[in-house]
Parts: structure tokens; sequence; C-alpha cells
């Protein structure tokens, strides 16, 4: 898992590096590569076993979406029978 994360963590970065100017234009220089999507993820190449390559998409489902929560609150309130109703605030 360490070596998924490390992985991931660092094949998203790119650096400036500096400038230049031609044609009285400048030119930004940036060294490195961001992840474009889930293919670019899934492509990923952690190791090789037996000689073959394993990618990222071998070892994990790589999904598009929100992280899960991490707290959830909830309302509970009674009714007049006694009884408890809980909704998702």
């Amino acid at each position: 898992m360490n070596q998924l994360v490390d992985k991931l963590t660092n094949a998203n970065r790119s650096f400036l590096i500096g400038a230049f100017e031609q044609n009285n234009k400048n030119t930004l220089v940036v060294a490195g590569q961001t992840l474009q999507g889930v293919p670019d993820i899934g492509l990923l190449l952690l190791t090789s076993r037996d000689g073959r390559p394993v990618y990222v998409k071998d070892v994990a489902d790589v999904i598009v979406g929100a992280a899960e929560p991490d707290h959830r609150a909830w309302t509970l309130t009674r009714t007049a029978s006694g009884r408890l109703i809980a909704a998702r605030t």
C-alpha cells in the first residue's frame, strides 16, 4: 500500500524551473508531469513480477468520485408515540 501511495504522489508532480523569452514572449519551463485522468493513473508502473510489469490498474480500482465523508451527523426526533426517527443532516 505504501508503494502505491508513494507512486501516485510522486507521479503527480511538476515544478516551474525557469522561463525564457523569445520574440517578446515569456514562456515558462515546467519539469515533471501531472496525471491527466484515470487512464494515466491506471498505467503507472508499480513493479515487475516474473519479468512482467505490474500497473496500478492491476492492483486497484481507479475511480473518479468524491471521498467518503469523515464524519456524519444525524438528527433524532421522537414521535408522539415515543418512537425515534433518524434524519441525516
